[in-house]
């Protein structure tokens, strides 16, 4: 376990080590797709902070985050009891940037890492009070608001390093995190996405800024860039 753990941790450092030296291109943040109805609308709040966010599927090969700035794992029906659900490379998690999981990214992350995951006796589906612990970070401001639950499944025990800085009546790893080791992971299992959770927005803007990309990308950068490209394209192969 802790040599694959290494070598999962020497082939991530070597992704973005290349990402580095051959990208022109703002980093980005990905939004790993689980199947989840809100995968477009998490990407569209990213951008409302100047982030350029880009969608892939959640079992796209390590490789294609040679760029990333940082990665979302999207919720989705997925249970982590069934074999054929959506899984990410467990290698994913190694990465050395920002990761979040929302819902069941959430519980994946946790199991993939050592933690313990249930079907849970009594499952949430809508609003939800959270229970901030702690102050500051990604829940800054949001205690005592409102978030929106959808998920049977819950994380029950966390992996090692991880602390939990949210709970609601039914959910008491609502929000985690580990830090340690140089590690920026974190999980909620409700969905900051959409406006029924009130300080979702700015949940994500804070994920934004601990990546360190807000104001890092506007559209109109975007299609210059792109433009420029299709020309270097186009005029490439002549003499």
């Amino acid at each position: 376990g802790a040599l694959l753990g290494f070598r999962q941790s020497d082939r991530a450092g070597g992704i973005i080590q290349q990402a580095a030296m051959s990208s022109l291109l703002p980093k980005k943040i990905y939004v790993l797709d689980c199947g989840g109805q809100y995968c477009h609308l998490i990407a569209s709040r990213l951008r409302k902070h100047e982030a350029l966010s880009v969608i892939v599927p959640c079992d796209e090969p390590l490789a294609t985050f040679a760029d990333a700035g940082a990665i979302i794992v999207s919720g989705g029906p997925q249970s982590v009891f069934d074999p054929a659900s959506m899984r990410v490379d467990p290698g994913l998690w190694q990465l050395p940037v920002p990761i979040l999981g929302i819902c069941y990214g959430c519980q994946m992350m946790c199991r993939d890492l050592g933690g313990s995951v249930e079907e849970a006796s009594v499952g949430e589906y809508g609003p939800a009070t959270l229970a901030a612990q702690g102050a500051g970070g990604l829940l800054e401001g949001a205690g005592g608001t409102t978030v929106w639950m959808s998920h049977r499944d819950r994380v029950v025990r966390l992996p090692d390093g991880f602390k939990t800085l949210g709970s609601t009546d039914h959910c008491p790893h609502a929000a985690v995190a580990c830090e340690a080791g140089g590690k920026r992971l974190y999980g909620f299992q409700f969905h900051p996405e959409v406006t029924h959770s009130q300080k979702g927005e700015k949940m994500l803007g804070a994920f934004v800024d601990l990546a360190g990309l807000r104001g890092s990308w506007r559209m109109d950068d975007f299609v210059a860039q792109q433009i420029a490209s299709i020309k270097e394209k186009c005029s490439g192969g002549r003499n």
